[in-house]
């Protein structure tokens, strides 16, 4: 996006870090909920649920718009995943097969 290549710090925290530290949070989130209360007062079951829904909808638009992504892309299920993947400069890659992201060198690379 600038031009350069992220530092060392960026790209161990984009491909490690940042996805294990959310992925502890929200299962931790949920593992821990409790009905939420204000002093003795419980709140409704529907308030609860209508607090997941809000909470959900931010998150599940990730998961919706990758399945459209998969479902609106032409060609096999491993062509769709690559075009997915591969930043829409490199395109041609994916058409010649040479997809880098497939390779275990790509992820360990850092």
């Amino acid at each position: 996006m600038t031009g350069r290549r992220p530092s060392l710090y960026w790209r161990l925290c984009w491909k490690f870090v940042s996805p294990c530290f959310l992925l502890f949070v929200v299962v931790v989130s949920v593992a821990t909920s409790r009905p939420p209360r204000y002093g003795d007062y419980v709140f409704p079951e529907w308030a609860n649920a209508l607090g997941w829904a809000v909470a959900a909808s931010s998150m599940c638009l990730v998961p919706v718009y990758a399945a459209y992504k998969l479902c609106s892309l032409p060609g096999s299920l491993r062509e769709k995943v690559a075009y997915a993947i591969t930043p829409e400069k490199e395109r041609e890659l994916v058409d010649r097969g040479e997809v880098r992201q497939f390779t275990l060198r790509h992820w360990l690379l850092v």
